[in-house]
């Protein structure tokens, strides 16, 4: 069959798998004891499908390539909405949709002043912004 990748394990492996003692990690493909994956209510298994050392080398990957000033407009935003300097709407301000809104910074020296969008208006205004540059 096309497309199907099949990976073979040991039969204790799958048995241990199977008996919710261990999972595969999807990224080292190592076999880890359920202690060193983070919990994660909406997946089936309960479970993030990817172990906690790889989460983090992806985390810190990721953090190395976003700017400084970045990180410390998101995190301000972040924090004001959660003590309550700042209220978060319930609804997107270009298609006025109720939903989960983010915020989009338009000038990340100013990081209380954001736009609040829906995910498909924010992917959308991206998307017309690396279309003008």
């Amino acid at each position: 069959m096309r497309g199907v990748r099949v990976i073979w394990i040991s039969l204790d492996i799958f048995w241990n798998v199977l008996y919710n003692c261990s999972m595969i990690c999807t990224v080292c493909k190592e076999v880890k004891p359920l202690t060193d994956f983070n919990r994660r209510n909406d997946r089936k298994s309960g479970y993030r499908s990817d172990c906690k050392r790889c989460q983090y080398r992806t985390q810190a990957k990721r953090n190395r390539t976003i700017p400084a000033i970045v990180n410390r407009a998101r995190n301000t935003l972040h924090y004001a909405v959660k003590v309550g300097n700042l209220i978060k709407p319930d609804s997107c301000v270009y298609c006025n949709t109720p939903c989960h809104v983010h915020g989009h910074h338009v000038d990340y020296s100013r990081p209380l002043d954001v736009v609040w969008l829906c995910v498909p208006c924010h992917h959308l205004l991206h998307r017309r912004l690396r279309i003008a540059s």
